[in-house]
């Protein structure tokens, strides 16, 4: 092997990325911050819940449980865990904490799939129709439709 390279740690190459020094350091801050709001819980419920980020929501923390029953009883708590847990360091840049129920296996959600894209001919079709009716929201509503054309 002549042209092997010498290994390289996981820490260099983390310390020379500075988007992964950032993820790392982030999931870091959510470990501790869990952490923290596990041992909050009563300890039959905290196997039932993980702290994540909601991807959709900057700023806001979701406490994940895995049923309606356990998610309720969190909910009682809500107040309290989220106004001591907004006031730990490690949530700077938290402002909420939600809570959802996600079902064990359950797949995460899926990001919504782009608008599907009208033939030609029925985005003329839709703005014709547009052109003829007298209902003003009803007309802007189809010609924003046919803007979705190929």
């Amino acid at each position: 092997m002549s042209g092997a390279r010498p290994a390289i740690s996981i820490g260099k190459l983390i310390g020379a990325a500075p988007r992964l020094r950032a993820l790392c350091a982030d999931a870091d801050r959510l470990g501790r911050l869990e952490t923290w709001l596990l041992a909050q819980l009563d300890v039959a419920l905290r196997p039932h819940c993980r702290l994540a980020p909601d991807q959709r929501r900057p700023g806001t923390l979701v406490l994940t449980v895995d049923s309606a029953a356990w998610a309720t009883r969190v909910r009682f708590l809500l107040p309290q865990l989220q106004q001591r847990l907004l006031a730990r360091p490690e949530a700077e840049s938290a402002r909420a904490l939600d809570v959802k129920v996600r079902l064990a296996g359950a797949a995460p959600p899926s990001r919504p799939s782009r608008p599907a894209r009208l033939p030609t001919e029925a985005a003329a079709a839709l703005r014709a129709t547009a052109a003829t009716i007298d209902h003003p929201a009803l007309s802007a509503a189809l010609l924003r439709l046919s803007r979705r054309s190929r």
